[in-house]
């Protein structure tokens, strides 16, 4: 990791940070305690420079102060780890940035500081500091038009920061609009894709099970992704308490991810609204003939929820067949294998054209939890060709009614690969 870029902001020192993978490795946390006077900026999503102004508290304040004479002001609570939930908030920006006031409420894990960024058209400033009273006293004192709370992961005390917020709602923000959105489940468990100590989907079930399982994930090493959690009664009895007392709606991206909600947490019942995500058109394929069966997948399947093992079984299970290619139209890291082809990072508008030159007879979404939206199953659809995945959440909905669809219920790697092949022979 390199730094890049240093300024000299009001006499403090501002180091800009480039790389996707900056918050996964140990230098930052080098760097934070090598500079420990500094300010440290890190860009996760990013692959060009970006630069954003620290400014100190009463700048900010004045900056804010003069917009706010004109502009309403929503406040985002939000994580720092990337993924659809931040793509979420991106796209959420643009389409508020001209005619509101974001301000993004934000902890970081690794360098152990909390941020609150102000955007407004295409400026951007913020204000950093490891004392989170330091930026509630800015919040707590400005005018407020909306508040959502897009995703508390990461925080190192989840109930910490979402009772703070429901004591705010109760006072100072009692006639303020409060939504929540379904990203993930972390409401209904820190284990927030819902899988078990066994690592299979949980189904959400009683909760003496939970008791169980909870006490053998807390010896997991995700421990950061618990977010303090001691207990899986108290975080669902503090996450009620929250729906009851402060939200005035919850956002869904899909009716499958809403059932699941109110299963747990029935005063949703009247709190809900479901919005799936806007998704870019994407033409139909034409897929010329060919000998083989290429099975495809999209996006990054490097993590164990995304469905990387049963990927890498299906390889291996269909090794010594010649007749059974794998294209992972994304990224994938694994172990090179003669019946395996990784396409690299894509862009969305190529998607066709690569599905095409692939000659791709079936895309599967191997996601072993249930999704809350899948971008990859919309536009796998979009596309008009057949579609495979497990019977688990928003992947599923939309594949049921798909009518080249195929719902794989048993979630295992020789089930899915023998359901695939018999699916692409009948068409």
């Amino acid at each position: 990791m390199k730094i890049l870029k240093k300024t000299i902001s009001e006499n403090k020192k501002v180091y800009f940070l480039v790389g996707i993978e900056i918050f996964k490795t140990k230098a930052i946390s080098e760097i934070n305690v090598r500079y420990k006077k500094y300010y440290i900026f890190g860009v996760r999503i990013y692959k060009k420079k970006i630069i954003c102004d620290f400014i100190d508290i009463k700048q900010f304040l004045i900056l804010l102060g003069s917009l706010q004479e004109s502009y309403k002001t929503i406040l985002f609570f939000d994580h720092s780890l990337g993924g659809g939930t931040e793509t979420y908030f991106f796209n959420q920006l643009n389409e508020l940035k001209d005619t509101c006031i974001v301000l993004r409420f934000q902890y970081y894990h690794v360098i152990d500081n909390y941020r609150l960024t102000l955007y407004y058209k295409n400026d951007l400033k913020y204000i950093q500091s490891s004392e989170i009273s330091t930026l509630l006293s800015i919040i707590e004192n400005i005018s407020i038009y909306e508040i959502v709370v897009n995703n508390l992961v990461g925080y190192k005390n989840s109930l910490d920061i979402l009772e703070l917020i429901g004591k705010f709602k109760q006072t100072i923000w009692k006639n303020i609009k409060l939504s929540l959105r379904g990203h993930d489940f972390q409401a209904v468990c820190p284990s927030f894709n819902l899988l078990n100590d066994h690592i299979v989907y949980c189904n959400v079930p009683d909760i003496k099970v939970c008791l169980k399982c909870f006490l053998k994930i807390k010896l997991s090493d995700n421990k950061f992704l618990l977010s303090g959690a001691d207990d899986i009664v108290l975080w669902r009895k503090t996450w009620n308490d929250f729906f009851c007392n402060s939200v005035d709606e919850v956002m869904f991206f899909s009716n499958s991810t809403k059932d699941i909600f109110c299963q747990t947490y029935p005063v949703l019942k009247n709190k809900f609204v479901v919005m799936p995500h806007f998704v870019n058109k994407l033409r139909r394929v034409e897929i010329k003939p060919h000998s083989t069966i290429n099975i495809g997948v999209l996006g990054e399947i490097n993590l164990i929820q995304k469905g990387k093992a049963i990927i890498e079984k299906m390889i291996s299970l269909s090794s010594n067949n010649k007749n059974i290619k794998f294209v992972i139209v994304g990224t994938f890291n694994t172990k090179k294998s003669h019946n395996l082809s990784v396409t690299g990072r894509y862009k969305i508008k190529d998607l066709p054209n690569i599905v095409e030159k692939e000659k791709i007879d079936i895309l599967f979404i191997p996601s072993i939890w249930p999704e809350t939206f899948s971008y990859t199953t919309s536009e796998a659809i979009m596309m008009n060709i057949p579609v495979a995945c497990f019977n688990l959440g928003a992947q599923a909905e939309r594949v049921f009614v798909y009518d080249k669809g195929l719902v794989i219920n048993e979630i295992s790697a020789e089930n899915a690969l023998q359901k695939i092949i018999n699916f692409i022979k009948r068409k």
